[in-house]
């Protein structure tokens, strides 16, 4: 499982692509001086074995976006720009911006302990829990267990299935740390008990705050913060090794990703809109230069 939930991960990294082979037809955008060379990315996505690719570049000379293959290869339906997918762990670009703007109206300090804001029926039951900070979760320092080590078992079976933030971290109740408290590599918990932080000091769904916050602000019409699934999604893909067949795994990702207040995975999106949300942000449009 936590080969498969890697693969599912990493296909959505260089702004989304669905893992695995088939060579099809290739949208190429001409007006873009560099639209060649960025489209060379695309082909050499689908020649490795992607099944459809969608990529935006941003640069001085303007915004290029490109896709290739397919977005549903039973239906034999072409990946476009339209085509949403799930954009897993580039979620977390939008829940921490959120957590610094809810820090620059006053709401939260991201030196706090997060056992400031969270009770301790939930802190005392996850390891390191009642030490670390916001900032800590943020920077993936806290040590806390990762909870995908112990979430294979409801993913195949489908017991998990829209799990929320809070029922997803009971699956690391009264286990070990990863790492001790200011350590720790990654892991996907901390954002979740960031989810029950937002919820929290907001009195709101933390998808709702992402939105709000977010999302409506910069006009991202093809991105969603929620439980609801678009119209337009992509399928997923999977083979364990390049010479097996291709599996259509779309309902193991519905089973794992995106219950209620899952920032850690969960958002819907398009290259251009996460282009879009990155270029607002490292231009200092959403966040103060403080907080940046």
């Amino acid at each position: 499982m936590k080969k498969l939930w890697f693969l599912t991960v990493l296909t959505v990294a260089f702004v989304t692509m669905n893992s695995c082979r088939d060579d099809q037809s290739i949208d190429v955008p001409t007006e873009h001086p560099n639209s060649k060379k960025y489209q060379r990315i695309v082909d050499q996505f689908i020649a490795a074995g992607a099944v459809g690719v969608n990529i935006t570049v941003t640069s001085p000379e303007g915004t290029w976006s490109g896709s290739g293959g397919l977005a549903d290869r039973e239906k034999g339906i072409r990946m476009s720009a339209n085509n949403r997918l799930r954009i897993g762990s580039m979620t977390k670009m939008f829940a921490s911006t959120t957590i610094l703007k809810l820090q620059e109206e006053g709401l939260l300090n991201i030196k706090d302990k997060i056992n400031k804001y969270l009770p301790h029926t939930i802190t005392d039951r996850i390891a390191n829990a009642n030490e670390v900070t916001i900032e800590q979760c943020l920077n993936h320092r806290a040590g806390i267990r990762n909870y995908l080590q112990d979430i294979a078992p409801g993913v195949f079976d489908g017991s998990i299935v829209n799990y929320s933030a809070e029922q997803t971290l009971q699956l690391i109740y009264d286990k070990p740390a990863d790492d001790p408290v200011g350590k720790g590599y990654y892991s996907n918990s901390n954002y979740l008990l960031l989810s029950l932080v937002i919820k929290k000091v907001t009195g709101k769904p933390p998808y709702q705050v992402i939105t709000e916050k977010i999302i409506t602000p910069l006009g991202l019409k093809n991105t969603t913060a929620s439980t609801l699934l678009p119209d337009q999604l992509t399928r997923s893909y999977y083979a364990e090794t390049a010479a097996e067949p291709v599996t259509e795994v779309t309902h193991i990702d519905n089973n794992g990703i995106g219950g209620e207040g899952a920032i850690d995975g969960g958002m819907i999106s398009t290259s251009s809109d996460v282009a879009q949300f990155l270029e607002n942000l490292l231009t200092n449009k959403i966040l103060s230069p403080a907080s940046m």
